[in-house]
């Protein structure tokens, strides 16, 4: 089933009942089912078969951008809202659309010089201006869409769907292109591990460009007939008063969110029912479920294969562990050499599909890392895990250096190779330090300024701001005049990581929630 089908086939059951909520916009199944054809019929007028890549935080015209772009038979390409400068270009670039939608706060962010973009739609209200500028066609979402429809493309489930970047855990951003199958049979997946009926209201923050808000949330809610309340991101001091509001019942969070709204948890129970995790402890979980009576299901994938384990509610499984692989899915443990090792003994964490489309067709123009990744037949997930003898998974972490940032994964060869662009740094080294209060990571930089620079870490810290996202701002700065070395010429990662009184801190004691 491709996504417009499973879309279609909602609409047909419940057209009238209410789909998305955002702010006060409230649009029932069969309005989107509408905005999203209408759509269609602007990206067929362009050419057929187009790719359409938005830049745009979590709003109505995110959900129904890439319905319609899948209805007109294209491909939908989601691009980190966060994301700046030189990593937005290059994701633009290998995103091979023709169409960018976007607001217009985030013109001025952009350069598409070279990119092969021809119109650029903003998605402000009719009253808002946009600023025209030199370039490809830029117009309003009232111009671009207009009262046509047309009748979804005949695009098979295991044809491109989308492609969604990852994090750059291994280096550069991957292009990730996926099939129909892959979304709409793991949003089955979930949908019954969380047991979804059309009485669920999901509270969605969580990033429509990342594959978690589309597969894992957004869709399993599709598949449901529930009601998405979309908000543009996570607010600590909000977050409560949004699910009273909405009566939502689904929720979804990452460790160190999850231990951050522990600290202001109502004392009563609330409308919420059940969470959708990556991860979470067993004494964070406890929590949840004794103050407020809320159930997790715990799923464990990535973009590129999603979700390869699953918990359900009745699954039983043991706490820490993310569940067992779905009927997709089979799951091994190897050694270093690409052995299995046997029930209990930790390795990386390697999948096997058992049915065509439901993981990633490829990493688009990078034809070594595709091959590389299915080493041995087996998909090598870079994790580290182990099963235990009844076939649950635990997974402790990840075999490389990957930042994990609130929520994010950093790539650190991409954070450094943003900060040597700075005319006053020669080298840079990136990494993730432990943080004391999170159960996730902060990021520090060691830089080596250049001979006769009197760089200061304010000031490189001020550099960045505009360069890159938000998450991937260092906290640590330290500059040195050498980077240690063992003897054999690798960084001593240990010496790094400690922070000494010539750490310079950018938060000075400020916790950013």
């Amino acid at each position: 089933m491709t996504s417009v089908e499973l879309l279609g086939t909602r609409v047909e059951a419940t057209p009238d009942a209410e789909f998305l909520i955002y702010g006060d916009q409230r649009l029932t199944y069969a309005e989107v089912w509408a905005k999203a054809l209408q759509f269609a019929a602007a990206v067929r007028r362009l050419g057929p078969s187009s790719r359409v890549a938005t830049y745009l935080a979590n709003c109505p015209w995110a959900v129904q951008a890439m319905f319609g772009t899948h209805a007109a038979g294209g491909v939908h390409v989601a691009i980190n809202r966060q994301h700046r400068g030189a990593i937005l270009h290059d994701m633009l670039c290998r995103s091979e659309a023709s169409i960018l939608v976007t607001d217009s706060d985030a013109l001025a962010e952009i350069v598409l010089d070279g990119c092969g973009v021809q119109t650029v739609v903003t998605v402000d209200s009719p009253e808002s201006t946009s600023p025209r500028r030199p370039g490809p066609q830029q117009v309003p979402i009232s111009e671009f869409v207009g009262t046509e429809i047309c009748s979804p493309a005949p695009v098979t489930p295991l044809e491109p769907a989308s492609v969604l970047f990852t994090s750059g855990t291994t280096g550069r951003s991957k292009a990730v292109l996926l099939p129909h199958t892959m979304l709409t049979r793991g949003a089955r997946h979930v949908a019954e591990a969380s047991q979804l009926t059309s009485d669920d209201s999901l509270h969605l923050w969580a990033p429509l460009y990342h594959i978690a808000g589309q597969l894992d949330l957004m869709l399993p809610m599709v598949v449901a007939g529930g009601v998405v309340v979309l908000v543009p991101r996570f607010s600590l001091s909000n977050f409560w008063k949004e699910v009273e509001d909405n009566h939502c019942t689904v929720f979804f969070g990452f460790p160190g969110m999850l231990q951050l709204l522990a600290k202001t948890m109502p004392t009563q129970p609330t409308s919420l029912r059940v969470g959708v995790v990556g991860g979470i402890s067993p004494g964070l979980r406890y929590q949840f479920e004794e103050k407020l009576g809320v159930r997790f299901i715990d799923a464990y994938g990535m973009t590129e294969a999603e979700p390869i384990a699953l918990s359900g509610l009745d699954s039983g499984a043991p706490p820490g562990s993310c569940g067992r692989p779905t009927s997709d899915w089979s799951i091994s443990v190897f050694d270093n050499d690409g052995f299995p090792q046997p029930a209990g003994v930790p390795g990386e964490i390697v999948a096997r599909p058992r049915r065509p489309g439901v993981m990633m067709l490829r990493y688009e123009h990078d034809e070594a890392a595709t091959v590389t990744a299915f080493r041995g037949l087996w998909w090598h997930t870079g994790d580290r895990g182990y099963v235990d003898s009844d076939g649950y998974l635990f997974v402790t972490g990840r075999l490389n250096d990957t930042i994990r940032r609130r929520g994010e994964n950093i790539s650190p060869r991409e954070l450094e190779g943003i900060i040597c662009q700075h005319p006053g740094v020669t080298a840079c080294v990136a990494l993730g330090v432990e943080d004391a209060e999170l159960p996730d990571q902060e990021v520090k930089i060691i830089v080596v300024p250049a001979l006769r620079c009197q760089l200061t870490a304010e000031s490189l810290h001020d550099w960045c701001r505009g360069r890159m996202s938000s998450f991937m701002l260092p906290r640590f700065i330290e500059i040195r005049d050498q980077l240690p070395l063992t003897g054999n010429g690798k960084l001593q990662l240990t010496e790094l990581r400690a922070n000494g009184s010539d750490t310079w801190d950018s938060e000075e004691g400020q916790r950013e929630t």
